[in-house]
């Protein structure tokens, strides 16, 4: 993973842990520049972040991911899944602080 990636990985997971949620939404705002010059990387960053805990931080990447998606991208069924199991396992007193997301 690309070091802003791992930059990215450990604001989520720290500023979560904490529960500054206010601050993952600002901080994931910010990052959606870096997520998309590291789209190659993203399923990786998916990999590392946990649904239940980093809702936030998914959310950010899986829209990003989903933007950069095509038609003929090898890992859409994959991606669909992960999209299916966020849906159904994410914090909603996370998402509920990033209405506009």
């Amino acid at each position: 993973m690309a070091s802003a990636l791992e930059h990215f990985v450990n604001n989520v997971t720290s500023l979560s842990s904490q529960g500054n949620y206010g601050e993952v939404v600002k901080y994931v705002s910010k990052s959606t520049e870096v997520l998309a010059k590291n789209v190659a990387h993203l399923d990786t960053v998916l990999a590392t972040l946990q649904p239940q805990s980093h809702s936030l931080g998914v959310m950010a990447v899986l829209c990003v991911r989903l933007q950069n998606t095509t038609h003929t991208d090898a890992n859409i069924d994959t991606l669909h899944a992960t999209v299916a199991e966020f849906i159904s396992v994410c914090a909603e007193e996370q998402i509920k602080y990033a209405p506009d997301m």
